[in-house]
């Protein structure tokens, strides 16, 4: 998310510009500045740091919260007008269009900012928004790229021409003192390297030329050190290319609207050539039912409550008698162009509640004849949980996709053909490739990594294991005729580390653990057993029997494996260079009544 720091002095004389003499408060700033959408990174004396949505590129300067600010605070509200000057119909302030352009990056807009001061403050954050709008509305400017210009600074004069030219085409580039072809501006630049993939494979490049040939701007690479734009510039032009004339207008009336409420009047320049026009500027009509804006947000805005939100969002609700009839709580609303992130009803809903005011809507519990209980499966996690941190574990949270080297290579097991692992298609990375069939070989790797800390070490995981085939628990080689080829599994595992960890430690938190999940109506039996993750004759399988009457309908006495426990294999240990004895088990959760609370 961009972020950008403000200044409150700045934002208080802002906000109370044109209020009628009322001084907005640094207070009220600071109390209203999260319910336009923003957070607060941080507050510290006259500077306050914002986030804000990449789809409100207008938030990128103080002078765009501001204008936000004096609608919510009622100082002014309804949309900024633009007041563009139109060109005149034979001025020499226009743009022209060149057929050999076309190919390579057809569109151009552009307008005149005049008679506007900038401060060292304003100039930055200009440049802020401007790299917003190269980033999100612009696409990396590989759709729309901006630049800015101290018109003062075009030699030539207007008109310009936007053009194609050749690779050794020269200009002094900004930043730089030195004439350089575009060859070298694109190898030896920082903005070359950066860009100039976007106009790569073409054998010429646009350029915008002033009357007198000199080079303003390669777009959408670098502008010209000629036209840079300084403390000191009072008209700015602005120029916008791409590939996308909608885009590409959008991002103008954004910097427009900001510069406008900089202090700069604003002119339109005429610009024909290809399918390039003089930018309208215009707003648009969208309608919105005050009904669904008070279904969706649970509120009851009359007609002239709901517009009245949305002139405090800076818009233009049409008045009803001049809406031409229509339904009774149809709102036609007229949108600016620099709001380009409003494109269908629900957008303006959304304003309404920002309008309203998000701090005055209160949650309100829907109407119920039911009551709530535990899932029967939480009731046995949170057992589950309860007794082994009683018993001084600490759980892990590992990645259901591990890898072959955790789950197979370094848990001594047979590593499977590719087709019986659970592999993740095109994964970007090979620690994340295969969906884990077990939980104890991510715990043990996780104790390879505390080597260096203190003993004892005790962990376990409950978690999701997935097994191909859909057998039904671990151990378990059946497979039912309708299970999904893959199916998941609630497993649990723990594993202890010190000196005087051993079978019987592992044997008796699983004995706890197993108290805790499992109801009296079934019996827990162990049994030696050989596994890949536990020494030879130092593991045991784990069974459990449900008894008549449970297990819905099962026979008596017929036992399920539910997994292994044991002592660490120290081959396993050795690997992972893991030098004290480890002990563990890892069993799947039955499908049985859980223990009673």
């Amino acid at each position: 998310m961009p972020v950008v720091e403000l200044s409150y002095e700045r934002l208080e004389g802002l906000v109370s510009r044109g209020g009628g003499g009322t001084r907005v408060s640094r207070d009220e700033i600071s109390e209203k500045l999260p319910y336009l959408g923003l957070d607060i990174e941080y507050d510290d004396g006259d500077a306050v740091r914002i986030e804000y949505s990449p789809n409100r590129p207008d938030y990128a300067t103080d002078v765009g919260v501001s204008l936000a600010l004096q609608g919510l605070l009622g100082v002014r509200m309804g949309p900024v007008p633009l007041d563009a000057a139109p060109p005149a119909p034979s001025g020499p302030d226009r743009i022209v269009a060149r057929r050999q352009v076309a190919g390579v990056r057809p569109v151009i807009t552009g307008i005149m900012a005049r008679g506007g001061t900038l401060d060292d403050h304003m100039l930055r954050q200009l440049v802020t928004l401007q790299e917003d709008l190269h980033l999100g509305l612009g696409r990396g400017r590989k759709k729309v790229a901006i630049g800015l210009h101290d018109a003062s600074k075009i030699s030539g004069g207007f008109p310009l021409t936007y053009t194609a030219v050749s690779a050794g085409h020269r200009f002094v580039p900004l930043n730089e003192t030195k004439e350089m072809t575009i060859s070298q501006i694109i190898k030896g630049t920082k903005a070359g390297r950066a860009y100039g993939h976007l106009v790569a494979g073409h054998e010429r490049f646009p350029a915008i030329l002033d009357g007198g040939g000199n080079t303003v701007s390669l777009p959408p690479i670098i502008n010209s050190a000629m036209t840079a734009v300084t403390t000191g510039t009072t008209d700015i032009f602005v120029d916008v290319t791409g590939v996308s004339q909608h885009a590409a207008e959008d991002a103008l009336a954004i910097v427009a609207v900001t510069l406008r409420a900089a202090g700069f009047s604003l002119e339109r320049i005429g610009i024909g050539g290809g399918r390039n026009r003089t930018p309208p500027l215009e707003t648009r009509t969208i309608p919105v039912s005050v009904g669904r804006a008070n279904e969706m947000l649970g509120l009851g805005l009359s007609v002239s409550d709901a517009a009245s939100c949305l002139e405090r969002c800076r818009l233009q609700p049409v008045p009803q008698d001049s809406s031409g009839g229509g339904q009774n709580d149809v709102i036609p609303c007229l949108v600016p162009p620099y709001r380009p992130d409003i494109v269908s009803e629900v957008d303006l809903v959304e304003e309404i509640a920002l309008g309203y005011g998000t701090w005055r809507i209160r949650p309100v519990l829907s109407p119920s004849k039911t009551f709530g209980a535990y899932d029967a499966a939480s009731v046995t996690h949170d057992a589950i949980d309860m007794a082994l941190v009683g018993m001084g574990y600490v759980e892990a949270l590992n990645p259901g996709l591990s890898n072959a080297r955790i789950l197979y290579e370094m848990a001594g097991r047979r590593t499977p053909p590719r087709s019986r692992m659970i592999s993740a298609v095109d994964s970007k990375s090979r620690e994340h490739s295969v969906l884990r069939d077990s939980l104890l070989p991510g715990l043990v790797e996780n104790l390879s990594r505390n080597i260096h800390e203190e003993y004892p070490q005790k962990l376990y995981e409950t978690g999701t294991v997935f097994l191909r085939g859909g057998r039904r628990a671990a151990g378990s080689s059946k497979r039912a005729d309708d299970a999904p080829p893959v199916s998941e599994r609630m497993h649990v595992a723990a594993v202890a580390a010190h000196t005087d960890s051993g079978f019987s430690e592992a044997k008796s938190v699983l004995q706890t653990v197993l108290g805790a999940a499992v109801s009296d109506a079934s019996e827990i039996r162990t049994a030696p057993a050989l596994h890949h993750m536990f020494a030879d004759g130092r593991c045991a399988k784990v069974s459990i029997i449900i008894r008549d009457g449970a297990g819905g309908g099962r026979a008596r006495g017929r036992r399920h494996v539910i997994g292994y426990a044991g002592e660490i294999d120290p081959a396993i240990l050795s690997a992972y260079r893991i030098r004290v004895p480890a002990a563990g088990f890892e069993v799947s959760l039955p499908d049985v009544p859980p223990a009673a609370a």
